[in-house]
């Protein structure tokens, strides 16, 4: 979070109308990790993209692991309830 702030600022320094699109990766899992995370929970991945979303971030990629129809059904669930809470919701995949 810190170099995009570091992008925005250079952005505007520049005289950069809007910053260039930022897409970010986040993983997704029931697994313990000390790796930045979101636990896999529709209202946990409904709340990160919504932080994300407020930080104008365009686009976030979920890594769902394990990857099963259960696993990516919770994960749907989180992008509907962001989505539904949402009117400038970012895309997520």
């Amino acid at each position: 979070r810190q170099a995009r702030r570091r992008l925005i600022d250079a952005c505007e320094t520049a005289g950069r109308a809007r910053p260039v699109g930022t897409y970010v990766g986040v993983e997704v899992t029931t697994e313990a990790s000390e790796d930045p995370h979101l636990p896999l929970d529709a209202g946990a991945i409904a709340a990160g993209l919504d932080a994300w979303s407020s930080e104008g971030v365009d686009h976030v990629q979920l890594g769902v692991h394990p990857g099963t129809i259960a696993t990516f059904q919770t994960a749907l669930d989180g992008i509907r309830r962001h989505k539904d809470g949402d009117a400038h919701s970012i895309r997520a995949v």
